[in-house]
This record gives structure tokens, sequence and C-alpha cells, in this order.
């Protein structure tokens, strides 16, 4: 087991024993099989990606990206970002692009 996944599965166990939930219970809520989070709790590198976000919503946890090029990254499909962030060269939402014609 590689020290990621290692620190992965440590860090779903403390936040769900820090909630007092047991394990049924937590899997539960997120709509999980309670093997599916014993697995993730364990190391297991071959859930499903959609399990595993089900349960960092119900443990209240958060990921954030890093890597040198994070400043450029600009998502094409989150509708939230989209509005909040415009892409370069594009108008905001709700104006006119600079220069245009009314």
């Amino acid at each position: 087991m590689s020290a990621n996944t290692r620190n992965l599965a440590q860090v779903i166990l403390f936040h769900r024993k820090q909630s007092g939930m047991s394990r049924a219970t937590c899997a539960r809520l997120a709509g999980v099989g309670k093997t599916v989070l014993y697995d993730i709790e364990h190391g297991k590198t071959t859930v499903q990606l959609d399990n595993f976000l089900k349960l960092l919503h119900v443990l209240n946890i958060t990921v954030q990206f890093s890597s040198p090029l994070m400043h450029l990254f600009r998502p094409e499909n989150d509708v939230v970002t989209q509005s909040i962030l415009p892409a370069p060269n594009n108008p905001t939402p709700n104006r006119p692009a600079p220069n245009s014609q009314q």
C-alpha cells in the first residue's frame, strides 16, 4: 500500500471516528455499502470514485488540488465556477463584451 493510499484511508477512518459514527451509519448516510467503507478505510485502491466522493461529502472532507499549473486551470463544465470566474477573453456573464455594439 502506497503512502498516499494509507494517508487517505487514515483520514477517512479518523474523520468517521471523530464524528462518532459507526461504519454502518456512515455508509448509510453516504448511500454506499458497509463493505465499501471498510475497503476504503483499509486502503483498497479499486473502489469507485463516486463512492469515495460520497464518503468525503458525508464526512465533510474537501479536497484541494495543488500543482505548478493550477493557476492556469479553468474548469469547463463547472457552472458555479464559470459564473464566478469567466474564461479569459469571454465576457462576464450577463455583461456584454467590451467594444460590443448593442
